[in-house]
């Protein structure tokens, strides 16, 4: 048994992906395929693009990557951090996403799932939207994107496993309040980022620390109605997991930014002075999170705009300037699926 319609690319393969601005290379449902305006796609239409590598992990080098099939040919890590996966450039992979044996399984597809991937790749202006499950997720590896975006998963926007060590500038989480919700148990799940050193919450011989340079993470514009309780967080590190970030921006989530568990942490390589957090609850919990100036906190029911435009999708015409590091309303992306191409 196998992910139905993904794209996977093995350790010993490359991809050739590379759009343009003007013409990206787009991955989408069937659905949108037949040239009528009527036809609606769904999140899982598509089985989502896989890539596989043999950069460092901190699990063993005989690990199938999670959603498809246990095989040799779906094994990734390895001794290789500049392994080269190919190129993906101007992109956008829509309604993508898997579950290999039930809802929330924890064994599914994303819309783009990096497993062992290396620095010698080359991932630029990538968008995902409407996702089954995670947007991005990284299971090891060393792989640097540039200029992400995230829209409307049904889960997290970018997770993180297994000792993903690279480091990403540019990025943007949005949330769709008519995206489908993942639910762990009766409490609702879905985070901007969500990170993990490993399923096991343990410490290992190589920590899932990635790197983010200039990320902007928007949720809801209202926690009181109902539409921003269907998020968690803004930013979940658990499980011996750690991050840095600099230049980063969260609001429109019931928490901010949440460090839970031993070992975990918003490392101390972080420019604390350039993180902005609001949380309609709570800004920020947990082990580096002290560091950040009570200025740039807030709480309250009212999402912070922290000097955008309008940044939020559902709320009318929405800008994130300016924020908008890398072209996310750019002529490559698309957040209107009514219009058919």
């Amino acid at each position: 048994m196998g992910c139905y319609r993904c794209l996977v690319i093995t350790k010993t393969g490359k991809i050739n992906a590379a759009g343009t601005e003007s013409q990206p290379i787009i991955f989408t449902s069937y659905k949108l395929l037949d040239g009528n305006e009527d036809t609606i796609a769904s999140p899982g239409d598509f089985g989502g693009v896989i890539l596989l590598g043999d950069a460092p992990t901190n699990v063993p080098f005989t690990t199938s990557i999670e959603g498809i099939a246990p095989s040799v040919e779906h094994y990734f890590g390895g001794t290789n951090p500049s392994h080269n996966a190919g190129i993906m450039k101007y992109v956008r992979i829509e309604f993508a996403g898997y579950d290999f044996t039930g809802a929330n399984s924890g064994n599914e597809v994303n819309g783009l799932t990096l497993g062992g991937v290396g620095s010698g790749t080359t991932l630029d202006h990538i968008q995902v939207s409407y996702s089954l499950d995670d947007s991005f997720e990284f299971f090891g590896g060393t792989v640097n994107p540039t200029n992400l975006v995230s829209f409307a998963p049904e889960d997290d926007n970018f997770d993180f496993d297994n000792g993903y060590t690279g480091t990403i500038t540019c990025a943007l989480s949005l949330a769709d309040y008519n995206s489908y919700h993942a639910t762990s148990g009766v409490n609702f799940d879905s985070n901007g980022i969500e990170l993990d050193n490993i399923s096991t919450g343990t410490a290992t011989h190589l920590i899932t620390h990635p790197k983010i340079n200039n990320i902007t993470i928007v949720g809801a514009r209202n926690g009181a109605t109902g539409q921003g309780l269907v998020y968690e967080n803004g930013i979940h590190i658990r499980r011996h997991g750690k991050l840095t970030l600099n230049n980063a921006l969260v609001t429109g989530y019931p928490t901010g930014i949440r460090v839970e568990g031993s070992g975990s942490e918003l490392s101390s390589a972080s420019n604390l002075s350039s993180i902005l957090v609001h949380g309609f609850g709570t800004s920020v919990t947990g082990v580096g999170t002290a560091g950040i100036p009570t200025a740039n906190l807030m709480t309250g029911s009212t999402a912070a705009l922290w000097g955008m435009n309008q940044p939020f999708y559902n709320e009318g015409s929405w800008n994130v300037s300016p924020r908008n590091c890398g072209g996310f309303q750019g002529s490559w992306t698309k957040y209107n699926f009514a219009i058919v191409e």
